[in-house]
């Protein structure tokens, strides 16, 4: 537990690399396209959620592939992004 406790409080790219190889099994700097693939199944499932809640039911065979979430401040980079593209 001390571990993840440490990782979370300083989460340098030392900490950054080992979240991603614990819990996604890859090395963020790396395989660039494996995290890019987890951010976007990440982003889809929020707006599968949203979709499901607020719209209609989007789909019952969708399912988003990791157990757990992307780091924020990786999600926040790949909006930014993905806005910027257009």
């Amino acid at each position: 537990m001390q571990g993840l406790r440490q990782m979370y409080t300083n989460l340098d790219s030392q900490g950054r690399s080992f979240y991603y190889q614990t819990y996604f099994q890859l090395d963020p700097q790396q395989h660039v396209d494996g995290m890019w693939n987890a951010l976007a199944y990440y982003v889809y499932g929020l707006k599968f959620v949203f979709e499901y809640y607020f719209v209609n039911l989007a789909s019952w065979s969708w399912y988003y592939p990791y157990y757990f979430a992307p780091l924020l401040m990786d999600i926040t980079f790949y909006l930014r992004t993905q806005i910027s593209r257009g």
